[in-house]
Formats: structure tokens, C-alpha cells, sequence
């Protein structure tokens, strides 16, 4: 305690440091400026604006005094960027003072940006991708420039870029923050990376953002795959336990499918992975459940993660770290010194913010909730294809619920927990939900009584809802529907008709440019509907008009 109350010190006294030395430069800086003495382009081009601004912006706290001694230079800034002719590398440098400009002066800079991205002047890769990274970390999602720095990358050669893995991998990263995919340059990027065998030889931190990048844009890229597992096999030893676990997740993810899958991942990943050497319960619980998804887990697995006492510990876990998370925030974003708010006042901000944590909380308890109704659903439906035996690797047919409990009252507290679930809380993005009214309007087309025809959300065990059910006879003819499959007492398969299950797919719950191939979570819920006798009918986001016309 006392190192860390040290360290905190040092830490302001050398910021303190920082303003005494850089305020008086800056703010004659912007006197020259507004005098016509110096001008825009000879300001940012001086080696030591470059220096003073690297040293006071990569300080590691935000507060108002940083603000202060930015303020006037800033708005000269804003009132001299008309006039000026500066360069792209000076455009990226300002870039990093986002979050001092105005929405005015931010649109100044990023127009002034376009139009060099879409001149044919050559622009340095490292330029390219620092403003990747900038936009980033500003969260500044502008399409059309974000669109135009992919192109202006795209043009370069492999061979020109071969070089340069470590900014691929923040490159990637940072279109990953900013939610922008791109199949073309991702595939160029992991070609490149794969080449460079950047598992040998670039950092933990490097590799392992890679691979969460991948995961998290649903990209599948089979050079990609086979060198992560082929390494695995050839080099086991280079891989930490965290590099493992993180693998298994995005395989999982990824929907990845190898006929020695299993044999490597029991080999390979299984023996080394424990719940001990797991960072948190939660991870653990990802991990068995990637398990479960990849068709390779064990009884012991899954008993693991079913005991009461693991599930409530792992929420409170997860409450507190989050509620950690708040306090740091609030610790990095409040003043040094603010005398002028009394303890009351600082009671209630800590209230408010304590009350949006705590809804954000919720919808994430409930979500962990979701998986586990989906998981009972595996366990009671396709134990058979999902659990293997760990000596033989084989499936070990049909496992009773009731030995994935140590006893039957863990079993009853499960059965209660699961129960708890509120599928209300875990809402589907607004899109998704607009696209599935959508699809239901375009029904009255077809059959204007459809309501004797058509269930809608329909709930089901599994955390989630069957968007619209019919039925139909052998020759495909609607039949009168009263209660959906799911909740009838006899769920066999009728030999004379059929429960049709219509399923809004959105566009994270496929592969990256492949809406024929869903995700691993998305893939186990499905699987779930035609385990009970559904013939399930997925509908991608941006398939409507082709999807209803072939139903018709």
C-alpha cells in the first residue's frame, strides 16, 4: 500500500512538473500565432512542438489542469487551420488532441485528411495506421475516412509492408474499435502476419490482441486457422496459458471445424488449462463452454461450472471487478484538487454513477444467465455429439442431466437459477428487432389471416425466443397453429407436418462475409430447435427480399 501511495505521488509531482515547464511555451506559442508571427504550418513542422506535445499529452492521467494549458492554443488552432497548408504527418500529429477540439475544429482536421487519403500523394504506411489508431482511441467512427485510410492501404504491395506486423496488429485492433471490417485488407494483413510467423516472434500482448481481434470480427480465414494449430502442434511450448484459452474461445467463435480438431485441442490445450490457472470464473466458464460449442468437453468440465457455489461466486466476482472498474474511472476522470465540492456533492455523482453500473450489471448477470439456458439445453438435448469420454475421445452416448450434478440439491439450485433468467433484460440490437417486424409485415402479402397461421416470439428454455413458427402439411401447405412445438406436451416429430422455425440472423451472428455460416453460439442455439424436430429457416439482415420470395 504505501509503494502504491509512492508511486501515485511521483506520478503527480512529475505531472505538476510537466505544467510548470510546458504552460508558459504554449501559451506563447499561441500568442505568436494570433500575431502573425508564426505561423500554423512552422508551428507543427518545429521539432519542439513535437516534443512538448508528446510529453504532455502521453501523461497518464486526464484532468481539467491538462485541459487549461491546452485551451488557448487550441482555439488559435481552430481560428488558423483555414489558412493553413499543413502537412498529412502534421494532420495525424494534431489528431491526437482530439479530445481537446471542438466537433468544429475535429471536421476541419478530418476534411483536410480526405482530401489527401483520396489524392494519389503517397502517403507513409506508418501515417496510415497511427490515424487508425488515433481515430480510435477518440472513438472517431467517420466512415468515409476510415474507408479512405483502408484504401490508401490496400494499394501497397505485401512485400512493401512485410516489415511492419506490430502495426498490422494495432491496425487491426483499432478497426475492430471502431467496428469497421474489411475482408480485403484483413485477409492481406494475415497473410502477411502468417509469412512472418508472428506467433514466434512478436510479444504476448501483440499476438493475443490479434486474436481477439479475429474473433471478435467473426473472421475465418483457413491459412489463418491451420498456422495457429499447426504451431500449436510444432511449438507447443510458446504458448502461455492465456494464448490457450484465448485460442479455444475463437475457435469456438469462429464455428472452426477440422477432423483432428479435438484430438489437438485434447492434446494440446485440455491437460495444460485448469480452472485454477484460469484469471477468473468467468474465463473458466467461457472456456468449458467453448468446450461444449466444439463438441470436446467432459462430465468433470461441465460439473465444474454447475456447482451452486462456482456460478453465485463468479457473478459477485464479476460485479466486482465492474464496480472496480468504476472506481478507477472515476479516480482517473475527477480533479486533483476540487475544493469547491463538498462531500455531499461528491456522495451523490458516486450514487449516480454507482446506479448506471449497476443496470449495466443486470443485463450482464442476465447474459450469463442466457448461456447457461443454452447450456442445459446441450446437456439435456445432445449430451451424446457435445460430451466425450477424455481417455478415448469418443462420445459417450447419452449422459442423464442428473450426472452433471454432484447431488440432486445442486441439481434443484440450477434448476432455480436458470429460472432467475429474464429474457427481457437481454434485448436484441434495435436493427435486428426493426428487421424482424419488418419480416413479419411482409407475411400479410401472403397470407392476410396469418395470425391463424404464424406464432411470434415464441419463448423457449434456451434465453432465447423463436422470431415466428408455422406449420405446414408434407406438400408445404400452412396448417392452423394454436400453440407453438416447444410447449406441447408431445414434441416428436409429426410424420404429417412440419414446425417451421423462422430465425432473424444479424449481422455479428454469421462469419465475416459469409452470411451462409453462423458463429458458434448462434450455431448451438439453432441446433437446439432441430434437436426438437424444428426445421429451422434462418433470415440474414440483408437477405429479405430473396429469403421471402423463396417462400413464397
Amino acid at each position: 500500500q504505501s509503494f502504491s501511495t509512492t508511486k501515485k505521488i511521483v506520478k503527480q509531482q512529475s505531472y505538476h512538473q510537466r505544467y510548470v515547464n510546458y504552460a508558459p511555451v504554449l501559451f506563447e506559442w499561441s500568442q505568436k500565432l494570433n500575431s502573425g508571427q508564426l505561423t500554423m504550418d512552422s508551428l507543427l513542422a518545429s521539432q519542439q512542438f513535437q516534443r512538448v506535445s508528446e510529453n504532455v499529452c502521453d501523461t497518464i492521467h486526464t484532468t481539467p489542469k491538462r485541459a487549461l494549458i491546452f485551451e488557448t492554443l487550441i482555439r488559435t488552432i481552430g481560428e488558423k487551420l483555414d489558412e493553413s497548408k499543413a502537412s498529412m504527418l502534421d494532420l495525424v500529429q494534431l489528431s491526437k488532441f482530439n479530445r481537446y477540439f471542438t466537433p468544429e475544429i475535429i471536421i476541419k482536421i478530418e476534411d483536410q485528411l480526405m482530401r489527401y487519403l483520396d489524392s494519389d500523394e503517397e502517403i507513409p504506411l506508418d501515417n496510415l495506421c497511427y490515424l487508425l489508431v488515433l481515430l480510435s482511441r477518440h472513438n472517431r467512427r467517420n466512415k468515409n475516412l476510415i474507408r479512405s485510410v483502408v484504401a490508401k492501404l490496400l494499394k501497397y504491395h505485401p512485400e512493401e509492408i512485410y516489415t511492419m506486423p506490430p502495426h498490422l496488429i494495432h491496425m487491426i485492433s483499432s478497426l475492430k474499435r471502431l467496428n469497421f471490417p474489411e475482408i480485403n485488407l484483413l485477409e492481406k494483413c494475415s497473410d502477411i502476419l502468417v509469412n512472418f510467423k508472428f506467433l514466434e516472434n512478436l510479444s504476448e500482448s501483440s499476438k493475443r490482441d490479434f486474436t481477439v481481434a479475429v474473433s471478435n470480427f467473426n473472421f475465418s480465414y483457413p491459412k489463418l486457422n491451420d498456422y495457429y494449430l499447426q504451431t500449436l502442434i510444432d511449438k507447443p511450448d510458446i504458448f502461455k496459458h492465456q494464448d490457450l484459452i484465448t485460442l479455444t474461445i475463437t475457435l469456438s467463435r469462429l464455428n472452426y471445424q477440422r477432423e483432428d480438431l479435438v484430438d489437438i485441442i485434447m492434446e494440446q490445450i485440455v491437460p495444460k488449462i485448469s480452472a485454477e490457472n484460469c484469471a477468473s470464473r468467468y474465463q473458466w466458464f467461457n472456456f468449458v463452454n467453448s468446450l461444449m460449442q466444439l463438441r470436446c468437453a467432459t462430465v468433470d468440465h461441465v460439473k465444474s461450472i454447475l456447482r451452486n457455489q462456482f456460478y453465485v461466486e463468479m457473478e459477485q466476482e464479476e460485479l466486482e471487478t465492474h464496480l472496480n472498474i468504476l472506481r478507477e474511472r472515476q479516480a482517473k476522470n475527477s480533479p486533483e484538487e476540487n475544493g469547491d465540492s463538498s462531500e455531499n456533492e461528491k456522495l451523490d455523482s458516486n450514487t449516480d454513477d454507482l446506479t448506471v453500473i449497476s443496470g449495466h450489471e443486470i443485463y450482464r448477470m442476465m447474459n450469463i444467465r442466457r448461456k447457461y439456458c443454452v447450456l442445459n439445453g446441450m446437456l439435456t438435448l445432445q449430451s451424446d455429439s457435445r460430451i466425450i469420454d477424455p481417455n478415448t475421445r469418443q462420445s459417450m452416448g447419452k449422459i442423464p442431466i442428473e450426472q452433471f450434478f454432484d447431488n440432486e440439491e445442486e441439481m434443484k439450485n440450477f434448476q432455480t437459477y436458470l429460472r432467475t433468467f429474464d429474457l427481457s433484460i437481454v434485448k436484441r440490437s434495435k436493427d435486428l428487432q426493426e428487421f424482424q417486424k419488418k419480416l413479419i409485415q411482409t407475411f400479410d402479402t401472403f397470407a392476410p389471416s396469418k395470425d391463424k397461421y404464424m406464432l411470434v416470439d415464441i419463448k423457449t428454455p434456451f434465453g432465447f425466443v423463436i422470431d415466428a413458427e408455422l406449420l405446414v402439411d408434407l406438400e408445404g401447405k400452412p396448417q392452423m397453429l394454436d400453440k407453438p412445438k416447444i410447449s406441447s406436451e408431445d414434441s416428436k416429430m409429426n410424420n404429417m407436418q412440419r414446425s417451421i422455425a423462422l430465425m432473424c440472423i444479424g449481422f455479428n451472428e454469421t462469419l465475416l462475409d459469409d452470411n451462409s455460416r453462423f458463429i458458434g453460439p448462434k450455431d448451438a442455439e439453432l441446433s437446439l430447435l432441430a434437436s426438437l424436430g424444428y426445421v429451422v429457416i434462418p433470415i440474414h439482415q440483408n437477405s429479405l427480399p430473396q429469403s421471402v420470395t423463396s417462400l413464397n
